[in-house]
């Protein structure tokens, strides 16, 4: 599906572009905060959930990895999961909408 929208050479090109962040300021904000390049976007994102859902008194909170090949600081390892390699989330998952 996505390959009929946006072919392949155009997203690379898209990509060569596109940055979430100073370049010359970044080498000094990646360690304060690794997730920097995107946490603008992030913030944005959770605030906006926040305004736009009210979660039922039926929650619950769980993690779940997420796999990933990149090479990030944040990378977390588990054996007994099918991807060893991933990003962990936390999250609150209403009983009603799930």
């Amino acid at each position: 599906m996505f390959s009929y929208t946006l072919s392949r050479n155009m997203f690379m090109e898209i990509m060569r572009f596109l940055r979430f962040d100073i370049k010359r300021a970044e080498r000094r904000r990646l360690v304060e905060d690794n997730f920097r390049l995107a946490s603008n976007l992030w913030d944005c994102f959770i605030e906006n959930s926040l305004k736009s859902y009210v979660p039922n008194v039926y929650v619950t909170v769980d993690e779940q990895l997420l796999p990933c090949k990149a090479r990030c600081t944040y990378i977390q390892y588990k054996a007994n999961k099918p991807d060893k390699f991933g990003i962990k989330f936390r999250m609150m998952v209403d009983a009603d909408s799930k």
